[in-house]
């Protein structure tokens, strides 16, 4: 740009002079200045020209850029007038500056051993998520550790390590797996026989998951459905111990009552794929009460 001051203008060019080499870096600017920051302490701040046009940001490196060696230099020189008279001049400066084939070679070392850093960083932490998930399935907390798998994909595609697609592939073997040993199984009778005016016992049902040596882990806070399909929806989510339970009152009237036992896939949607809502849906346990 056109400048009041020669100095001010040869300042600017040198500072677009270094923009244009962070540029040939194929480095962000922000990284460029943390680069500065680790390598040699620059703490200086230059206006950064190829984004202070979207956001006025600034970068610390007027330091660094000071020291290239300018090896060219053109000057447009602009007089404003009144008549006859120079009242005063602007000044638009290019430079071609001469920067050291071993600063580029030392920002493309940085640059590596950032991605390495970052991509070691990453992959710790999906280590951790499937660890978490999968110590939260052996306690019991199905919900919680389906979230953390949800996490696990989320920050897999986010990050993009070179092994991105193993991760997501191993979140989703984990929910299989996981999804696969569910099961809801009746506690409770299935069939009750009473009089008018008694109150049958409980309904109960325990979700389970199946353990990784076979064994059965209660489910805690899973949503199940208790409904007559002619009249009540009861819901409930399991306690501690895996059991969901719907108490019914007691009826004068005579006749048969069917309850049904489901997931209440309804409350899952966020959690699970639409497949294993669909096949949880469907698998249903059914309870008679016949009051005479």
């Amino acid at each position: 740009a056109k400048r009041r001051e020669e100095r001010e203008a040869l300042g600017e060019a040198r500072r677009e002079a270094g923009n244009r080499f962070v540029e040939y870096c194929g480095i962000e600017t922000r990284l460029f200045n943390e680069f500065l920051s680790v390598s040699y302490g620059l703490a200086s701040e230059a206006r950064d020209a190829t984004e202070s046009g979207r956001a006025g940001s600034k970068q610390r490196a007027e330091a660094y850029f000071s020291r290239l060696k300018l090896v060219e230099r053109s000057a447009e020189i602009f007089r404003e007038k009144r008549g006859e008279t120079e009242v005063g001049r602007f000044y638009r400066i290019k430079v071609l500056a001469r920067v050291p084939k071993t600063e580029y070679e030392r920002v493309q070392q940085w640059k590596e051993e950032q991605l390495q850093q970052r991509i070691q960083i990453a992959e710790d932490i999906l280590e951790k998520l499937l660890d978490s998930a999968r110590r939260l399935a052996q306690g019991g907390d199905l919900l919680a550790s389906l979230e953390k798998l949800r996490q696990t994909r989320k920050t897999a595609k986010e990050e993009q390590t070179p092994r991105w697609k193993v991760y997501l592939a191993r979140a989703d073997e984990q929910q299989s797996v996981l999804l696969s040993g569910l099961n809801l199984v009746a506690v409770s009778k299935t069939e009750q026989q009473i009089e008018p005016g008694d109150s049958p016992e409980p309904l109960m049902v325990r979700v389970e998951l199946r353990g990784e040596k076979g064994g059965k882990i209660p489910v805690q806070n899973f949503p199940v459905l208790f409904y007559n399909p002619r009249s009540s929806r009861f819901s409930t989510r399991s306690g501690a111990d895996g059991n969901a339970i719907f108490r019914l009152s007691a009826n004068n009237e005579e006749g048969i009552l069917e309850v049904h036992a489901r997931t209440e896939v309804e409350k899952l949607e966020k959690q699970m794929p639409e497949e294993t809502l669909a096949a949880l849906k469907n698998r249903t346990l059914l309870f008679r009460i016949e009051n005479r």
